[in-house]
């Protein structure tokens, strides 16, 4: 699902999933465009010397061990080089943009097949989105930014208790889950704006917002430490920064199940930005950081939900078929010998307050390569 750049252009690299050339973006080809100019380079004269060795790998780029006669680059979203990907290996799926955005979260459709399993097995009735606005301590007068909004459901589970002075953008890198979430909130036509947005690169001027908001959105983002910079750029000095994710020990009987059944099936990788270290992360950037944690677990009676959650977010290459089938007479099983399946649940939202006098580490702001425009 790579897409490559050579000196006769553009073309799909894999053969086994062929995609159009337009799904590079323009906003990729302007960070290569904008480099080499700054290098004084024409565009194979840098490849030569990157191919060679003799100038690092700049943080968009990512370059194979196979070289040839017309050396090929790998393209990924801006990064930094210390997120520890050695060359030559593959992005994990969980912050793999390309595979995100074209198969995990083209369209709505695998967060509803989650959302549903959620919605009728959970233990807390109250709803996880209802509690997540309950932690949103704002004035009636506030500008709100959430990134990787998804289909907007935390906002109409509570269109209710919305303030009317609220000014809220929604933004996804998605246009899949921007237009869903456009569609979702189609009766409340005025009470928000929308934006396709990379959260590494958020083009609004300093202190724009009073608050920001990633919900379950930091473990997809491949550079997180340039994300949170931008977003205490936008960030006006007392706002806050809300942003949830989960636990180590969330949904850890459902990752047992499907291993046991099947050791090659994986759902997602391990993720990057978890309740135990976040605030370690987010502390880099804010002198104030509070954990709020959300008490929750599953009791599954139906398999057909369960095994809909585990394809949406599994290799379905891996569970198709007569395996899928089988798949679903395992779950049927646990369940009739149970009488259900019991899963943890481990979730949570950071509140980080960006104070008068906080200050971005020390190296991590540097020198823009390209404006500030999301991919296209």
């Amino acid at each position: 699902m790579w897409q490559y750049i050579e000196e006769a252009g553009i073309h799909s690299g894999d053969s086994a999933c062929v995609l159009p050339p337009y799904k590079i973006s323009l906003y990729h080809l302007n960070i290569i465009q904008e480099y080499t100019q700054k290098l004084g380079l024409a565009r194979e004269a840098f490849f030569d010397i990157l191919r060679r060795g003799l100038i690092a790998s700049p943080p968009f780029l990512w370059y194979t061990s196979d070289w040839h006669d017309s050396p090929s680059i790998r393209i990924a979203s801006p990064r930094s080089t210390s997120q520890g990907y050695p060359k030559g290996e593959p992005m994990p799926r969980m912050s793999d943009q390309e595979y995100l955005l074209s198969e995990q979260y083209r369209d709505a459709s695998n967060l509803d097949a989650r959302l549903q399993l959620h919605a009728h097995f959970s233990v807390n009735v109250y709803g996880w989105h209802r509690w997540v606005f309950d932690q949103f301590e704002l004035p009636p007068q506030s500008r709100i930014l959430e990134l990787g909004c998804g289909p907007a459901w935390l906002w109409l589970d509570n269109l209710d208790r919305i303030p009317e002075g609220w000014d809220i953008t929604l933004s996804d890198f998605s246009p899949g889950m921007l237009q869903q979430a456009q569609s979702n909130l189609r009766d409340s036509q005025g009470r928000f704006d929308y934006a396709e947005i990379d959260a590494q690169s958020i083009p609004y001027e300093d202190g724009s917002f009073d608050t920001v908001i990633a919900n379950h959105v930091l473990y997809h983002v491949p550079d997180r430490a340039k994300a949170l910079s931008e977003i205490h750029r936008v960030l006006r000095p007392g706002g806050c920064f809300y942003s949830s994710t989960v636990g180590r020990n969330h949904m850890r009987e459902l990752h047992t199940l499907l291993k046991r059944f099947d050791p090659a099936a994986r759902p997602w990788d391990d993720l990057p930005f978890l309740l135990e270290n976040g605030t370690a992360q987010l502390s880099e950037w804010f002198s104030q950081v509070t954990l709020h944690r959300y008490e929750d677990a599953l009791i599954i009676t139906e398999a057909g939900p369960l095994v809909a959650y585990i394809l949406s977010s599994a290799d379905k290459d891996i569970l198709a078929g007569e395996k899928l089938a089988a798949l679903r007479r395992y779950v049927e099983e646990e369940i009739a010998l149970h009488g259900h399946i019991h899963i943890t649940k481990d979730s949570g939202i950071f509140e980080a307050i960006r104070d008068d006098g906080d200050h971005p580490p020390a190296g991590s702001s540097p020198e823009p390569l390209v404006s500030k425009k999301g991919p296209n």
